[in-house]
């Protein structure tokens, strides 16, 4: 047997409740599930759940901003662009999912770019309105050729969190560079390997993100980038064979229902009888592809919107006696916050 008011259970089988004539205040959140308090401030019945939320009577109006998705007893303010939150009352348990904006890819034969760092966890919300900020997606590298690195992502931020954007690939002879994800290395000198950047930049715990993988110039045509990192893994390292592809990039996690967060593939110098010279393969999680390699892709892949994906690096085509062909890199992807309560 349930008793339901406007639609809302207030006793089933498994939950007796009791009126209280006190307001909560902060010990509410210690409260029996089955409690019900007078809430004051919100004008409106509240009915503990017993673990710090609860369900008001009638269903709560006052909590705006985003997308609104609701699953169950579940809702979601999804935002995919910068806005603001308003929570006219208190909202107890919040899991929030702040991504970052992933970077763009880095010049000629460049590394793949970091996805934007990820940050997840558990939080009260008191009422007030809080702004979000959705981090943009990094600009590709400005030039084709040259040691041009990419831009990095935006920062996502929301409260007091805030996650780093990603690192742009780096270009042709440079080491990779720091942030949320690490972006990774170009093809060096011959022989030289281009090391990737550190991700989780500035450092939090649990970890926002991975490194970038090196990258490898085998000799002073052939060679190729390493792969950006992404939020569940490191960007691959190129390998040191002049047919080695270049390095894939990082593998995403989950993020609001789907994988997020790849890093970007490097690029790839390609020339005749490298039948294995590919670029790298963007990270699962909507990371581009490196330009570049025997598949020719020109220019890198972008990484997805509102996936806070790395773009891949840039790539070269010899020429066989003529002037050889430069590839551009691929652009990052945006970042999303998510702020999902029970009601």
């Amino acid at each position: 047997m349930a008793i339901q008011i406007n639609g809302n259970t207030v006793i089933d089988n498994s939950r007796v409740a009791f009126l209280s004539q006190v307001d909560p205040g902060t010990s509410a959140a210690t409260s029996p599930a089955g409690m019900m308090f007078w809430d004051s401030g919100a004008g409106k019945l509240k009915i503990s759940l017993g673990d710090g939320n609860y369900k008001y009577i009638p269903g709560d109006p006052t909590i705006t901003g985003g997308t609104i998705e609701t699953s169950g007893d579940q809702k979601s303010h999804v935002f995919t662009s910068s806005g603001t939150l308003n929570a006219g009352i208190p909202i107890g348990n919040v899991l929030y999912e702040v991504l970052a904006g992933g970077g763009g890819g880095g010049a000629s034969i460049g590394g793949g770019a970091g996805a934007g760092g990820f940050r997840t966890g558990r939080m009260t919300v008191p009422a007030g309105a809080y702004t979000v900020t959705v981090g943009a997606g990094g600009a590709r590298a400005s030039a084709a050729a040259g040691s041009v690195k990419g831009n990095d992502g935006g920062t996502s931020t929301f409260s007091s969190i805030t996650s780093a954007g990603g690192c742009g690939g780096a270009g042709q002879f440079t080491p990779g560079s720091s942030g949320g994800c690490g972006g990774g290395g170009a093809a060096g000198l011959p022989g030289d390997l281009e090391p990737g950047g550190p991700g989780n930049t500035p450092s939090v715990s649990p970890s926002q993100g991975f490194p970038g993988g090196s990258g490898h110039g085998y000799n002073p045509n052939y060679g190729g980038g390493g792969g950006g990192g992404g939020i569940g893994a490191s960007g691959v390292n190129r390998g040191g064979s002049w047919n080695s592809p270049a390095g894939p990039g990082g593998a995403g996690s989950t993020v609001y229902k789907i994988t997020r967060g790849g890093g970007g593939g490097g690029g790839q110098y390609w020339d005749q009888g490298q039948p294995s010279a590919s670029s790298g393969s963007g990270g699962t999680g909507g990371g581009g592809p490196g330009a570049g390699g025997v598949s020719q892709i020109n220019p890198g892949g972008s990484g997805v919107a509102n996936y806070g994906a790395g773009g891949g690096g840039g790539g070269r085509k010899g020429a066989f006696g003529s002037p050889a062909q430069s590839y551009y890199a691929g652009a990052g992807g945006s970042g999303i916050v998510v702020i999902t309560y029970t009601f």
